[in-house]
């Protein structure tokens, strides 16, 4: 009896359902719900290529280097110390060039003199 009245006042009905319940989900809102998440879907990816076009778009070139860029596989130009901008598609860094000075070794070299004498340098 105590189970019954609780269960009424809870909007229970003998067969355990409730009045909460959720209401039955029909077709043509199953197609709204996905029409509304396909139409949030295309802007963020718009937006998403937008920025990653624009941040492979930008080449920061170290000081002392040089980089070179080709445009469709050719010499386009040379970017010197700094913050540049270039065609993502197009464009590409090929190579990065230190301007510092490098040593090396040079193996010593026997030469002739004037006066016809061998030395080694």
């Amino acid at each position: 009896m105590r189970i019954l009245f609780v269960s009424s006042l809870l909007g229970l009905s003998a067969g355990g359902a409730s009045a909460f319940a959720p209401a039955p989900i029909l077709p043509t809102q199953k197609a709204r719900e996905s029409k509304v998440q396909c139409d949030a879907f295309i802007p963020r990816a718009l937006i998403g290529g937008a920025a990653f076009l624009g941040w492979s778009s930008l080449k920061i070139v170290s000081q002392g280097n040089v980089a070179i860029v080709e445009r469709l596989g050719k010499f386009h130009k040379r970017l010197d110390p700094g913050l540049h901008v270039v065609v993502p598609v197009l464009d590409r860094l090929r190579t990065t060039i230190s301007k510092r000075e490098q040593v090396f070794d040079i193996p010593p070299q026997a030469c002739i003199t004037s006066v016809r004498m061998c030395e080694c340098v």
